[in-house]
């Protein structure tokens, strides 16, 4: 976090006193609600704004849409080398496409999925990327939004036959039983078997929050 805060420190160094306008830039760190999962794993992005704000002496609003229809998976792209050919969110709900929705077995987190279909400018290669965050308490939703994201692929018309990379936090252990629509589906890779854990706790032993491996990083094609 050191060199961040350099970076910010730099940038408000640098910049001349000017009138409120147009936000320049947003920093946005990703938790769950609730006390139950304060100062937890799953609220690094929340603490690490916290720690953020403490450093550089700025105040943090929290918000949050009490529909909690805001959720978003994020994929960051070199622009200057690839183009976006088509963009799509869906929630992983039986109504992937009513914002908030969720599976009733689901916490109170909605989750979505972001499809995005690019185009390499330099070969003119074509490739898909999904990426993901499955649902942190209940495996029969993580089951359930897994086995919908493969449907989606399965049902694509337009570029259905182009390399597919699909990512996220799973929150689920690759032997474990909502793993399973991945493991029985041909011609799918788990670039991430054997590297060990992805999820360190910062090296706490704490056995409620253990560490553990739920990273993942899927190939087809």
């Amino acid at each position: 976090m050191a060199d961040l805060f350099t970076l910010f420190k730099q940038i408000a160094q640098d910049r001349a006193p000017a009138p409120a306008g147009p936000v320049e830039w947003i920093v946005a760190g990703l938790g769950n609600p609730g006390a139950k999962y304060e100062n937890t794993r799953h609220n690094v992005g929340f603490l690490s704004l916290d720690r953020m704000a403490e450093k550089l002496g700025f105040r943090i609003d929290r918000l949050r849409f009490q529909s909690l229809t805001g959720e978003a998976m994020i994929i960051a792209y070199r622009k200057e080398r690839f183009q976006s050919v088509s963009l799509e969110t869906f929630w992983l709900s039986p109504t992937p496409y009513v914002p908030g929705s969720r599976y009733p077995v689901q916490s109170m987190c909605p989750r979505t999925a972001t499809d995005v279909v690019f185009e390499d400018m330099e070969t003119g290669k074509v490739f898909r990327v999904i990426n993901t965050h499955l649902d942190h308490e209940c495996a029969g939703a993580r089951k359930l939004g897994l086995e919908q994201i493969l449907a989606h692929l399965r049902a694509e018309k337009a570029f259905a036959d182009v390399p597919v990379i699909l990512s996220g936090d799973f929150n689920a252990e690759p032997d474990s039983e909502e793993m399973k629509p991945l493991r029985e589906t041909a011609g799918l890779v788990n670039a991430t078997e054997g590297i060990g854990i992805t999820f360190h706790n910062y090296h706490r032993d704490d056995p409620n929050d253990p560490q553990c491996s739920i990273d993942y990083i899927i190939l087809k094609g």
